[in-house]
């Protein structure tokens, strides 16, 4: 008897799971279609779905192979010589505005070398004040542990497109405000947080490189 009742409960959990991630999704997604008319302040609205970076948890893109896990390394073309500081390192400054906005970047496991490449030039073509230097690869996983007050400051997002399903996005969920107590010393200590996300011992490297590991 207890066994069926145990049966029974675990049937009503994967059911009501399985809800859950239905309505989840169907939410996540009807914000991601609004994005480019979007009034208002997209990322902070998005996080307002809780829990705090719950739409990580499914596909927010019908072209997206399926939510980025823990274990990927995604990688980000870097289109400035002015975020690579002494011994190739990639400076804080990269992801200063980037990560307010959403930071482009591939997932490693659904891409290859030629095929990035070929898309970061193409962010620099024609343009005067950047140039394609190099990428940098990211574990997200360490992205996802990095706290502020207990709650995450990094989601990273399936944002994958038709021409590239590997796109996704990474964000800044948390980020003290002005009036914070040790303000500095607080955001510096996140800005850490993501530089130590940075594969290659936080290295800008060719995507040869990234992909050869």
């Amino acid at each position: 008897m207890q066994s069926l009742m145990a049966m029974f409960l675990r049937l009503c959990s994967d059911i009501l799971r399985i809800i859950f991630r239905r309505q989840l999704r169907k939410r996540c997604s009807f914000h991601f279609a609004q994005r480019n008319d979007y009034q208002g302040d997209f990322w902070r609205d998005l996080d307002g779905i809780k829990p705090s970076c719950a739409c990580e948890r499914v596909c927010v893109s019908e072209y997206s192979p399926r939510p980025v896990q823990n274990y990927e390394i995604i990688v980000s073309a870097v289109t400035n010589p002015n975020y690579v500081g002494e011994g190739q390192k990639v400076l804080p400054t990269l992801f200063d505005q980037r990560l307010s906005r959403g930071l482009s970047v591939d997932r490693m496991e659904y891409t290859c070398a030629d095929q990035f490449e070929e898309r970061a030039k193409a962010l620099v073509e024609g343009s005067s004040n950047k140039e394609y230097v190099g990428s940098i690869a990211l574990s997200v996983r360490t992205l996802r542990e990095v706290l502020y007050k207990e709650s995450r400051c990094f989601a990273v997002y399936d944002t994958a497109m038709p021409r590239n399903s590997a796109h996704a996005e990474i964000i800044q969920t948390e980020n003290p405000p002005q009036g914070t107590p040790d303000v500095k010393k607080v955001r510096a200590k996140i800005r850490q947080g993501i530089l130590s996300a940075v594969t290659n011992d936080g290295r800008v490297v060719t995507a040869q490189e990234i992909f050869r590991e």
